[in-house]
């Protein structure tokens, strides 16, 4: 009868012990879920922030912009060199859908059948890429190499948002327990 009772308060303390460490894990998985919702909340604050200052930006270059005021001048001609540089990305752009598309038009054989131009004797001689996507991603890369040569750095002027950065994020960042 001792080996029962003994048995029996092994078997109960071995259940207290189980159910201890399933009670500590359920409260860790739950901070850890809170602490994760609650970084949720602080990026998409963040992003929401960032919109608004955008737009605040885009406000302030198109309507309240003071060319005296020499920090805000130098932010909203960097701006406008921007903005020149993708409108002549995307110049380039067009210009090179509408030589590809010219240059299918142009690129068909007379009289000829075959499934594909590798197959065709008019470009026995020439070398002929299997896939027609090649000729357009080769192309892309020169514009965009082009794109990147005509784009100087534009001068990095620190802003409040800029210098804080690092000191919001780490005041953000829960300690690992």
């Amino acid at each position: 009868m001792d080996v029962l009772n003994e048995f029996g308060k092994a078997l109960s303390y071995a259940g207290k012990t189980i159910s201890s460490a399933v009670d500590s894990m359920i409260k860790t998985n739950r901070r850890k879920a809170m602490i994760s919702r609650i970084r949720v909340v602080i990026r998409n604050e963040r992003e929401n922030t960032e919109r608004t200052y955008a737009a605040l930006g885009k406000y302030y270059f198109e309507h309240l912009r003071d060319p005296e005021n020499g920090n805000t001048e130098q932010l909203c001609r960097a701006v406008e060199e921007s903005e020149a540089r993708l409108k002549r990305a995307f110049d380039k752009l067009d210009e090179l859908r509408e030589e590809f598309a010219k240059a299918d038009e142009e690129d068909v054989c007379a009289g000829c059948e075959k499934n594909s131009c590798q197959d065709c004797e008019y470009y026995a001689n020439e070398d002929v890429p299997a896939d027609p996507a090649e000729v357009s991603e080769e192309a892309a890369e020169e514009a965009a190499e082009e794109a990147a040569a005509e784009a100087p750095e534009a001068e990095k002027v620190p802003t409040e948002t800029e210098e804080n950065k690092d000191e919001v994020q780490k005041d953000s960042e829960e300690p690992k327990a």
